[in-house]
């Protein structure tokens, strides 16, 4: 597609959902779009247990959108987006905000709805001054139901040009979600990788380039020593955790072929920094057609943490035990 014909249908779409949904739903789906991006006073520094290997700058800049966010001051707020080339998308909804002025719109029609109650906030931040993954919690005041996911976002001189969420539909509610989720003929196909280009670290990009060739390869040992000796491979969507080399490559062995970021995923984007950050990918072969892996690497580039997250509800309950199964050691 053009990219002027992308922005228009994206615009046309934008304004379906803002024409046709109620209000509830639009405040919901507003709010799942926006997911992460503010959490309460205070919290300008990152809470115990945030990883301190995100540069500082990056965790100020978090931490002042964050808190600007808070304040439900609107023209802050847009102040950490560029307004000439940014975009905002929802993964698992389907909602995409194609330029700056239709993001402000969207804060100035749901920021008043957020009660003092309602409050979004990060678990963990990594990245560099090009790109971070952000883990957040939304509370349920928000929109009635708890929202775990990572953002997915590009910063281009200080500014976000790029935010995209994934979150778990199931943990979310599947008859909730689909109250409000884009139907199939209008969710996107693209949710422009591309537009920001690649400006992650090139240690992350070899660490991500290697571990996609040894899963495209099934290669589930090669896999494996990519990781730190105490490395962690989560999956935030099974609640699943495997740790130590030994575990996971005998937990990748029978499930390489069957995970959605395994064997036939496609990486589509890169962010971060050589301590960490996060990728995009696409699975064509799978239920699961989209989601994202944050990653966490040690001084000599080992994986010390893998956490994948992508949207359940697309599965039934059988699908999602047999994943869960594959995690017994044989």
């Amino acid at each position: 597609m053009r990219p002027g014909r992308r922005v228009e249908t994206m615009k046309n779409d934008n304004a379906r959902f803002l024409s046709r949904r109620s209000a509830l739903t639009a405040v919901a789906a507003g709010s799942a779009a926006l997911a992460g991006t503010w959490m309460l006073p205070g919290s300008a520094e990152a809470a115990p247990g945030i990883s301190a290997e995100a540069p500082a700058g990056i965790r100020r800049l978090f931490s002042s959108f964050l808190t600007a966010k808070s304040a439900a001051d609107v023209d802050r707020t847009m102040a950490f987006f560029s307004r000439s080339d940014m975009t905002y998308w929802d993964a698992t909804a389907g909602f995409s905000f194609p330029d700056w002025a239709t993001l402000k719109g969207v804060f100035e029609n749901y920021m008043p709805n957020w009660g003092p109650d309602a409050h979004s906030y990060q678990t963990d931040l990594l990245g560099s001054e090009t790109g971070a993954a952000l883990f957040f919690t939304n509370s349920p005041q928000e929109f009635g139901q708890e929202i775990r996911g990572i953002s997915v976002v590009d910063i281009r001189e200080g500014k976000f040009v790029r935010w995209i969420d994934y979150w778990d539909g199931r943990h979310f509610g599947i008859s909730e979600l689909s109250a409000f989720r884009s139907p199939p003929a209008q969710f996107p196909s693209d949710f422009g990788w591309t537009l920001p280009g690649e400006n992650a670290s090139s240690p992350l990009k070899r660490t991500v380039a290697a571990l996609s060739r040894s899963a495209a390869a099934g290669d589930h040992q090669r896999m494996a020593t990519l990781f730190d000796a105490n490395g962690v491979l989560e999956d935030l969507t099974l609640h699943t955790a495997v740790a130590g080399p030994k575990s996971i490559a005998a937990y990748l062995k029978q499930a390489v072929s069957n995970l959605p970021y395994g064997q036939r995923a496609r990486v589509r984007h890169v962010v971060g920094g050589s301590a960490g950050g996060a990728y995009e990918w696409t699975n064509s072969s799978s239920p699961i057609p989209r989601g994202a892996s944050a990653l966490q690497l040690n001084a000599d580039g080992k994986i010390t943490r893998l956490s994948s997250i992508w949207d359940g509800s697309l599965v039934d309950a059988g699908w999602l035990t047999q994943r869960m199964a594959e995690t017994i050691e044989r």
